[in-house]
């Protein structure tokens, strides 16, 4: 009774039959990946992550927009800042 060496203990020991397995799984894999990394899929991506980064810098509420009409509100119209969230929530809403 001899025992086959052991390559790794992070790499289990695997048969003939499990190579077959993983080679059949690696292609599925590999086919996975060719549709992933199409390029309609990779402009659809950029399209949503620009849109998003826009919305984001844009919106009235919160985003880099708002600091110069903050300055303003707070320094020329020396509104408090309740008013200041009443300004900006009916913005929001209308």
């Amino acid at each position: 009774m001899s025992l086959p060496p052991s390559t790794s203990a992070d790499e289990p020991m695997q048969s003939t039959s499990n190579n077959n397995n993983n080679n059949n799984k690696d292609d599925r894999t590999n086919k996975c990946m060719q549709v992933l990394c199409t390029r309609s899929l990779f402009c659809s991506a950029a399209y949503f992550a620009l849109a998003y980064f826009i919305q984001g810098i844009t919106d009235i509420a919160s985003g880099f927009v708002n600091l110069p009409l903050q300055t303003i509100l707070k320094d020329k119209l020396h509104l408090s800042p309740s008013q200041m969230g009443t300004f900006f929530f009916s913005c929001t809403v209308t």
